[in-house]
């Protein structure tokens, strides 16, 4: 975090005329934004900060992207094995993120509505790292029971779903 409040604090600095901004923790962003609006005009995009500064906001509806990964994960296992049961992990990229906070909740909410048959069992946050996703899917296979899909909201993670599911 306090790296993407130096990478703002230096480009404030330099007296752009503008500064697009990606937020990762809402809370910690909040201020230095609201300072850098005095001098720059603040675009937004996709996760949002405790600040009045921004001039525009560009968003994905990231809730109803998990839902349509839910939707995703339950063809996908459908697909196999006939219809769309059995134990499904979620791991999140990382803590604090807004826009993968509401994926998450996008794809619970629709996991509970539409299928009943599908099994959260567990939930895991990692910390941003290819590595992490890798331990954490190996984990969940070895020690749990061997989940029939995930649902990981970044590409890196992917590497350990990949990884963990050669034991399909």
């Amino acid at each position: 975090m306090n790296g993407q409040v130096s990478v703002l604090e230096n480009a404030v600095s330099e007296k752009p005329r503008g500064n697009r901004h990606f937020a990762n923790l809402i809370s910690a962003l909040g201020k230095p934004i609201d300072e850098a609006a005095k001098t720059a005009i603040i675009i937004g995009i996709d996760s949002a900060a405790d600040s009045k500064g921004f001039t525009a906001f560009l968003q994905t509806d990231n809730v109803q992207g998990g839902r349509v990964a839910a939707d995703g994960l339950a063809a996908a296992i459908e697909k196999p094995y006939g219809k769309a049961e059995g134990d499904v992990a979620l791991i999140n990229f990382l803590p604090g993120v807004g826009s993968l906070q509401a994926r998450d909740k996008g794809f619970k909410e629709q996991l509970a509505a539409k299928y009943p048959d599908l099994k959260l069992i567990t939930e895991k946050v990692a910390d941003g790292q290819a590595v992490t996703g890798l331990n954490i899917m190996t984990d969940l296979i070895t020690r749990i029971s061997q989940p029939k899909r995930s649902f990981l909201g970044r590409p890196l993670h992917r590497t350990g779903r990949r990884t963990g599911s050669l034991r399909e």
